[in-house]
């Protein structure tokens, strides 16, 4: 069907789109029990700029499928840029469901995290709106898809001829989108997650997004979602997951990003995790499963994926191989298995069993030395940071050689820490190596501290330190001292040329024999894959970069080049 014509104010887009949706789909396997289904959509709000004195609404769009349970939108290009003058009044994207209110923000930073796709929203419309504080520069946002639900049931591997499972809210457990698994929050330097090593067979792809406070699904089954403030990206460079998936060997470790509406870790927002035991059940121990498994007609369909949770004995441990009678099913993937008295996580649900006379379904204990590994060697967002970072006052591109230019620097917990009374620290080098000073705390998370002396036109380079009074601590930059912020020791800078590559500015691309990758400017579209960047370096938006793509793009062919030859 044809898409009516966008109806153009001065700050204003909005249209309806008015689609048939096809059939669902068929009934989908265990490996993949929420897939979606993908309306294109090619809207553009072009490029719009806030040159008033207020943050306003520059481009509003409702997404509208009829007869869909659940949408999610998906982003094309996207320029939310910041202006000079604020840290913190960013541009950004607000979602807002037509059916019950639920709300979600993104900024430059979260729709990269997000890989350009919405939260999930329930209802068949959502609108899109495009917020711009004043001084932002040219925004834009481009939507080229609508994603709705195909979902189906799956059978249950019930331990009798009656599923005995019942309602639950642990608020450690979460389900997981759009595989259809479970994972949970766990006790570790940064309080990750575990699930199943098949529920993370394809990468980020499968597993990109955790929900807490699941609510029930609809009389007939359909899920539904909590708001996109219960709801959590995955980050893909943080998966590690058994090489071989097997019985026994079936475990994956993972992180989530912070979330984009609230800005909580997910931790902080439950405000609980497991801690694993360190050792093994013995048989006969009550063990509980919780899990946000399928269901059939047998039992309210509205318990359908949401969370549910049932206690019985354990049968046998042998290797990292734990069985049990317990009843479960396709969903249940990924399920925390724990004692029911100590609470300590035993294991991780990865198979059911109980549908032949006598069977078990059974876990991969939580021991497995290949997990313990990956646990203590975290990657991505996963790797521990104790504590967030910002200057209120911006990072002085120079600084008095005769010193006593002040850095004032915001330090906030996460996940419950707090900084040491002695534990912000200012690294300086000016050329010998790097020397540390005390910074003094001026209230709140509020820290200061002057720069040293140093000899003029010198470059320093610097970082800041926060501990915990147990010694635990996090650098910013994250890599330092590897990598370091930069700054000039003068009493006045004449810029004879800046480039933030917003524009082209002159420069240009000379490729040979290229077959892929060539040098182009734009904003980052990579996901991590293969190190490339998920944003460009000073967050104005664009850069120059290789491959930019998603996924494992690299330049073929080459080589490939830019430059600018024009004199400044």
């Amino acid at each position: 069907m044809g898409m009516a014509k966008p109806i153009r104010t001065a700050v204003t887009f909005c249209v309806a789109l008015i689609a048939m949706l096809s059939s669902r789909a068929a009934a989908q396997t265990a490996e993949l029990l929420n897939p979606h289904q993908s309306f294109p959509i090619s809207i553009s709000s072009g490029s719009l700029e806030n040159n008033s004195d207020d943050t306003m609404c520059l481009f509003a769009e409702p997404i509208h499928l009829p007869g869909a349970h659940w949408l999610r939108v998906s982003f094309g290009t996207v320029h939310l840029p910041r202006p000079a003058w604020s840290a913190n009044n960013l541009a950004h994207i607000r979602l807002t469901s037509a059916l019950d209110g639920a709300v979600q923000l993104l900024d430059a930073r979260s729709i990269r995290e997000w890989r350009h796709t919405s939260a999930y929203f329930n209802g068949d419309t959502v609108l899109v709106e495009l917020i711009s504080p004043p001084g932002a520069g040219p925004c834009r946002i481009d939507i080229d898809a609508a994603l709705f639900d195909g979902e189906s049931v799956e059978p249950r591997n019930t331990c009798d001829a009656t599923d005995d499972r019942i309602p639950s809210n642990d608020a450690r457990v979460a389900r997981l989108l759009p595989i259809g698994c479970t994972g949970w929050l766990i006790r570790d330097a940064n309080f990750n997650f575990l699930t199943a090593g098949h529920c993370a067979a394809g990468g980020g792809t499968s597993l990109a997004v955790a929900e807490f406070n699941v609510p029930f699904s609809n009389v007939g089954g359909l899920i539904n979602h909590p708001p996109p403030s219960d709801q959590y990206a995955v980050d893909p460079a943080s998966i590690q997951k058994a090489s071989i998936v097997d019985i026994g060997n079936d475990w994956t470790h993972f992180g989530t990003f912070d979330n984009s509406t609230t800005g909580l870790t997910a931790y902080e927002a439950q405000g609980d995790a497991f801690a694993l035991s360190p050792i093994a059940p013995t048989a006969g121990t009550i063990i509980r499963k919780t899990g946000c498994g399928t269901t059939d007609s047998t039992v309210p369909r509205e318990w359908n994926q949401a969370q549910k949770t049932l206690a019985g004995p354990l049968n046998s441990f042998s290797g990292t191989t734990l069985s049990y009678r317990i009843d479960s099913s396709g969903g249940d993937s990924g399920s925390p298995v724990f004692d029911d008295s100590s609470q300590l996580a035993v294991a991780i649900h990865t198979n059911g069993g109980c549908t032949s006379t006598g069977g078990t379904n059974r876990g991969c204990s939580t021991l497995h030395p290949d997990l313990q590994t990956a646990i203590a060697n975290p990657q991505g967002v996963c790797i521990p940071r104790f504590f967030d970072f910002a200057f209120p006052n911006g990072r002085p591109q120079w600084i008095d050689p005769l010193g006593g230019t002040e850095l004032l620097v915001e330090v906030t917990g996460r996940n419950g820490h707090v900084p040491a009374a002695a534990g912000v620290w200012l690294w300086v080098d000016s050329g010998d190596g790097f020397e540390s000073r005390q910074l003094e705390s001026i209230g709140g998370s509020l820290f200061r501290g002057p720069f040293p002396p140093t000899v003029c036109a010198e470059t320093l380079r610097y970082y800041v330190t926060a501990s915990t009074e147990t010694g635990n601590m996090t650098p910013e930059p994250l890599a330092a001292p590897a990598e370091s912020f930069l700054t000039l020791a003068a009493q006045s800078v004449t810029t004879l040329a800046s480039f933030d590559f917003e524009t082209s500015a002159g420069w240009t691309v000379q490729n040979i024999s290229v077959v892929s990758g060539a040098w182009e400017r734009g904003i980052p579209a990579g996901d991590g894959t293969r190190g490339d960047p998920l944003f460009d370096f000073d967050g104005s938006g664009q850069c120059w970069l290789t491959g930019n793509a998603i996924g494992d793009s690299d330049v073929d062919g080459g080589p490939t080049g830019c430059g600018r030859h024009r004199s400044i």
